[in-house]
């Protein structure tokens, strides 16, 4: 390898290390407050108390729960609540972003549901941070996946 190609990959290199460390640095000290819906799967979010909600509905098949936000970020402090304790039967909830943020989690993600352990993923192509005070109360398993489908789209 050259001497021209090998300089270019080292600084091609740290150049893209820098740049997710910084978005890192960015998404953990401001994190905003926003869970939005996308409009397409019958998610509600309401936010009685700022930097706090509570998500229901979305659209379920079987014992799957789907629901699609176009943002999706917890401040440090704040809660997300999914409430299925009037969706009977769901074993699993599939949260995913259509926009284009990254999924910054700086507080607590919960669910309540009065039947059974609920599985939880989170999905968005844009990548998912996590703060140093994120935290968790789930009843069943928990994943991320950062995903991206040829087809351009997300289940």
């Amino acid at each position: 390898m050259s001497l021209d190609k090998t300089l270019k990959r080292f600084l091609c290199d740290r150049l893209s290390l820098f740049s997710s460390l910084f978005r890192l640095l960015l998404a953990c000290n401001s994190t905003q407050a926003q869970v939005i819906p996308d409009g397409t799967l019958n998610t509600i979010v309401t936010s009685p108390i700022s930097g706090n909600f509570t998500i229901t509905n979305g659209s379920s098949a079987g014992n799957n729960l789907f629901h699609s936000f176009r943002k999706f970020s917890i401040p440090t402090g704040g809660t997300t609540t999914f409430n299925l304790v009037n969706i009977l039967d769901v074993s699993t909830v599939f949260n995913r972003v259509t926009g284009s943020n990254v999924f910054n989690i700086g507080g607590l993600i919960k669910t309540i549901n009065s039947n059974n352990p609920v599985s939880l993923f989170l999905i968005n192509p844009n990548d998912i941070v996590f703060g140093q005070n994120a935290r968790l109360d789930i009843g069943g398993s928990f994943a991320i996946a950062q995903v991206t489908c040829a087809c351009g789209s997300l289940f």
